[in-house]
């Protein structure tokens, strides 16, 4: 008499991920996994039906959008996996009296953005920090498309180009939430998600070469969400098993550190105050504390150190070179050649970005959510920098750190919670 072989569930390592480009999902997924009291996806895979389907909804913003303001999309729908999802600002005729200019990147168009679920803000991300987020972690075959419908921060041509459109100026910006990371299903009316976009006025964000601004029409904003439709038999068994268990996502929210530094100084030490937590790894850029026009143009740094509240080192024991950092280990936190745009090449668009990393795979943190490594962090933790002269005018901080988070999804509720 034969009989089955009995065959185990694999193990985390042994499932695939899903793939950046195409998002394929995995071949044997849906297994999860108790860790610390937790109950995870395996590898944060989601198990998919053989009738899903994947579609693009096109939601517009449930608020008038306006410059200055802000304005607030709501993502109602339910029995889908929210995968993620692109902003769509599309504006009117630039008008003015013998006007000539461009608008910045979209990026620059925002100030912040914050994320709720359930009425609870989960992140709340930076027009700068998706700038730098969406220049690291895609190849530069993505990242060109990207760059291109956002418009091009190394072209003033095709930037010329998407802001002089007779009607409508339209502009695409992919945004990185938790969504990315954590492969949510929404299941009940409590799961929706919204977006509060908090706008820069116009003034910041039109270039004027030439003659005098006047007004611009803010016509439309949109949400592009890439989604998986379930099918209601499996809208059901998920349902029923989350009343039973709650899932847990792990994903990595945005503690923002800012500072002004003053000019005629050669160093800064900064206590990084708002930085608490699991810090995964942290990236930081300096610009001219007056941004708009430019924001993407980072200062160049000598060197940099991080300490401890005790002024012990915590990248080693020395300070890190600017053309270390820029050319070699950026290198390991960016798949594309936006770090090696800086005055150390041939190439200068001012990429002088700075990222330290204590998880070993930063990217792969950042687009899948993975617990990798990380250090805790009380905010007393302390960044400084040393400038290659003193400089002449003031400077801006940007600090960006990636900490680690657990999303807790019940049957009535969605919550943040710390690791």
């Amino acid at each position: 008499m034969s009989s089955t072989p009995f065959t185990a569930p694999p193990l985390p390592h042994q499932v695939n991920t899903t793939s950046q480009h195409n998002h394929k999902t995995t071949s044997v997924a849906g297994h999860r996994v108790k860790i610390a009291g937790l109950n995870l996806p395996a590898a944060q895979s989601v198990s998919l039906p053989a009738n899903q389907k994947q579609e693009v909804l096109i939601i517009p913003s449930s608020s008038t959008p306006a410059f200055g303001s802000f304005f607030t999309i709501d993502i109602k729908n339910t029995g889908i996996i929210l995968n993620n999802i692109i902003l769509q600002f599309q504006y009117g005729t630039v008008v003015g009296s013998g006007l000539t200019g461009y608008f910045n990147p979209a990026w620059f168009h925002f100030t912040r953005i914050e994320v709720l679920q359930n009425g609870q803000t989960i992140d709340t991300i930076y027009g700068n920090q998706q700038f730098l987020l969406n220049q690291m972690i895609y190849y530069d075959e993505d990242r060109f498309s990207i760059n291109q419908a956002a418009g091009q921060y190394s072209s003033t041509a095709q930037r010329t180009i998407l802001s002089s459109q007779a009607a409508t100026n339209t502009f695409y910006i992919p945004l990185r939430t938790h969504l990315n990371q954590a492969k949510i299903h929404l299941i009940n009316p409590t799961d929706f998600v919204q977006l509060r976009v908090y706008m820069d006025t116009l003034a910041n964000i039109f270039y004027v070469s030439a003659g005098t601004l006047t007004s611009c029409a803010f016509n439309a904003a949109n949400v592009i969400c890439d989604v998986t439709h379930l099918d209601q038999e499996e809208v059901n068994k998920r349902s029923m098993d989350i009343v039973q268990n709650s899932h847990h996502w792990i994903f990595h929210t945005s503690s923002y550190f800012t500072a002004t530094i003053p000019s005629g100084v050669t160093s800064a030490t900064l206590i990084l105050a708002s930085i608490v937590g699991n810090v995964a790894g942290l990236f930081f850029t300096l610009r001219a504390s007056v941004v708009g026009t430019g924001a993407w143009n980072y200062y160049q740094l000598a060197s940099y150190h991080l300490l401890d509240s005790a002024s012990l080192s915590l990248v080693g024991g020395q300070p890190l070179p600017a053309a270390l950092c820029a050319n070699i280990l950026n290198a390991q936190y960016c798949l594309s050649s936006y770090n090696i745009e800086t005055s150390f090449g041939a190439n200068d668009n001012k990429a002088n970005f700075y990222v330290y990393s204590f998880s070993t795979d930063f990217v792969d943190a950042l687009q899948h959510g993975r617990s990798l490594g990380s250090r805790k962090f009380f905010g007393n933790e302390q960044l400084v920098l040393n400038f290659p002269s003193a400089i002449g005018s003031n400077l801006q901080l940007d600090c960006y750190a990636i900490v680690e988070n657990v999303l807790d999804q019940s049957s009535y509720s969605i919550k943040k919670v710390s690791m």
